[in-house]
């Protein structure tokens, strides 16, 4: 039956459940201020941030630093506390639940729950408010940088029964924490693809993409050797400044820290110092070599993709060979801190804005033309994709941020209500629920258990072709996906004493003592995709090895194009894909036993359906 619902009278809430009570914050909470005064060397300083309520050290001089804390005031474990000043500022945090007690700024608000009042579920709609914007908007003006403790007491609050307010608590403080974890991961798997990126290029500039040949010493301290046909020299023997003349309908370009080069106004106009002279603004081509006086060290150097003028803080240059390879080395040289000697450890000092010399003293090696111009095809190509999957995970990271917004929202207004039956996987430690997809592999395979290969590519398959949300990051090595927790899944099956890691070749796992104690937890978490499990790994228990990694490799390339927007990819892009883009190992089969493979997979529905997350490229397949 569906629920009834009724208007809340309140704008920005709309319809409420019928059995919800409408009121104000003072109906639910009491606002006060209880000054330490001279006991404050016996409480916790406290902060809020984004983080919520966190311990922070008297000591610590970051932001405002008081020269006493006796006007501090005292925060209960369980009391709420509000930052409602500059409002304006959408990055700082606006409320939190306290877990502990402590002493807190004076210019915060603390309100104290009431009987019949859920304190977590209160934080939630608090939490909904800030994100929708909703207290800068309160007044009589509709516009407020402020609110005082009045000012709060008297916003409109709803009250769902105690018993639903817990259950709607519980619940999205378990998806939310899922989902702050599934965010973190991501961000991890942009920094890794950060370094691999900057591997991949060091690796390129200073040994080449020819593979193994003659090299010599370089006599450049960071590279120490170089391809013996390689030469070396001074930055300026190879990179030339140039002065190039502004015409009037030049517009102004910017050299930004990711090394993009373009007009100002395809990033943005806010946040720009603007010239109202120019004076020594020269010219900027398309190709040109571009390097920021001041921010180079950070990585502030690139190509242009416009014509138009920049600022005499850049040098606009050319080189004697192809500039894309010379801007690949100079960026090398700034995320490797070779470029901090040139900025003396902070930035260029002002004089020495138009000073070339100091960067054209560096020593740098300079490969033949052609090779250059092989570095620069291979390093745009691997470097691009990289960037896409970058930002994919971004995009992905802003999405699952709106996600959480709007779940936080429909559950604390009620457009949503709590399931008590429906069972969540995603509110349990993806570790542990790993840990037990792992010892199920291992016991259902039994004798047919292989080993560590083996159980990684059956999990990879079960992952891909069941939405478990788990969030697991795949990279992709020689012997197919490879899950970057593999460690703490295995330390964690050793900890829970279910199975202990043997190494060795095949790698394999040996029951512990309480190993059977791993089915309560299945059972609870993992139960209804028992049967789909059973189904893939009788499939697979009897393949050999190099059988089962090819279908996962497969599958993983499949589930990547997928993820990408390709939902029917051709058997020809997919065996492609995993000749040329995986591992060279891979291009050790046939491609006719590729082919049986992808006939097998389709013929048995052994078919991703774009879960999970994509494949990372692992730094040995460009460096192998």
């Amino acid at each position: 039956m569906a629920k009834q619902m009724k208007d809340s009278g309140i704008e920005w809430i709309g319809k409420i459940p019928e059995s919800w009570a409408v009121g104000r914050v003072k109906n639910a909470y009491t606002s006060h201020k209880t000054i330490v005064g001279s006991d404050s060397d016996k409480f916790q300083r406290l902060a809020l941030t984004l983080g919520g309520v966190v311990k922070r050290s008297k000591d610590d001089s970051t932001g405002l630093q008081p020269e006493a804390f006796c006007g501090y005031q005292i925060l209960k474990t369980g009391e709420l506390v509000f930052k409602l000043i500059d409002l304006e500022n959408i990055q700082t945090s606006r409320v939190g639940l306290s877990p502990y007690e402590g002493i807190v700024s004076p210019a915060y608000i603390v309100l104290e729950k009431r009987t019949g009042t859920n304190a977590e579920y209160g934080e939630l709609f608090f939490l909904s408010i800030w994100q929708r914007g909703i207290f800068n908007r309160m007044g009589d003006d509709g516009v407020r940088s402020s609110l005082n403790a009045s000012d709060l007491l008297n916003i409109p609050y709803i009250m769902p029964p105690y018993d639903e307010q817990q259950r709607i608590a519980d619940y999205l403080n378990n998806q939310c924490t899922y989902i702050d974890s599934v965010i973190e991961q991501t961000n991890a798997s942009i920094t890794e693809y950060k370094k691999l990126k900057q591997a991949i290029i060091t690796e390129a500039v200073t040994k080449g993409v020819r593979g193994e040949r003659p090299m010599k010493d370089s006599g450049i301290e960071w590279i120490k050797t170089i391809p013996k046909i390689w030469e070396e020299c001074r930055i300026k023997n190879v990179i030339f400044p140039e002065e190039k003349a502004v015409y009037p309908e030049d517009e102004i370009i910017t050299c930004f820290r990711d090394g993009e080069v373009t007009l100002r106004k395809n990033r943005r106009e806010d946040g720009f110092t603007i010239s109202f002279t120019e004076k020594g603004y020269h010219g900027v081509d398309t190709g040109d070599l571009v390097i920021h006086g001041m921010d180079a060290f950070a990585g502030a150097i690139g190509c242009s993709d416009s014509r138009g003028k920049t600022t005499p803080v850049v040098h606009v240059c050319n080189t004697a060979g192809n500039n894309r390879y010379f801007m690949y080395y100079l960026r090398t040289m700034a995320y490797g801190n070779i470029l901090m000697d040139l900025s003396n450890g902070v930035r260029i000092r002002s004089s020495d804005y138009r000073n070339f010399a100091k960067l054209g003293a560096f020593r740098i090696c300079v490969p033949p033309i052609d090779e250059q111009n092989e570095i620069v095809e291979y390093l745009d190509k691997n470097v691009t994709a990289i960037d896409q999957l970058i930002s994919k995970k971004e995009r992905f990271i802003e999405e699952l941020v709106n996600y959480k917004k709007s779940l936080v929202y429909e559950y604390v207004t009620g457009k949503k209500k709590v399931s008590t039956s429906e069972p969540s996987v995603i509110a349990v430690d993806p570790i542990l629920l790993k840990a037990l997809l792992y010892v199920k592999t291992h016991e259902l395979l039994g004798k047919n258990c292989r080993g560590r290969i083996q159980i990684q590519k059956m999990l990879f398959l079960i992952e891909s072709m069941n939405d478990l949300k788990i969030g697991s990051q795949y990279v992709r090595q020689k012997f197919g996906p490879l899950d970057v927790d593999l460690d703490k899944i295995e330390s964690f099956m050793e900890q829970k004493r279910w199975l202990k890691t043997i190494q060795g070749s095949p790698t394999s796992y040996k029951k512990m003592d309480h190993y059977k104690e791993y089915r309560t937890e299945f059972s609870k978490y993992l139960a209804p995709y028992e049967a789909e499990i059973k189904r893939i790994i009788h499939f697979f228990e009897n393949m050999n090895t190099s059988q089962a990694e090819r279908f996962a490799t497969l599958m993983a390339v499949w589930n990547d194009f997928i993820l990408d927007g390709n939902a029917n990819p051709s058997d020809e892009e997919l065996i492609h894909e995993v000749i040329t883009n995986w591992h060279p190992h891979k291009a050790n089969y046939k491609y006719t036993t590729w082919q049986d493979t992808v006939n097998k997979m389709r013929a048995n529905g052994i078919i991703p359906h774009g879960y999970g997350t994509h494949t990372i490229l692992h730094q040995d397949n460009f460096l192998s």
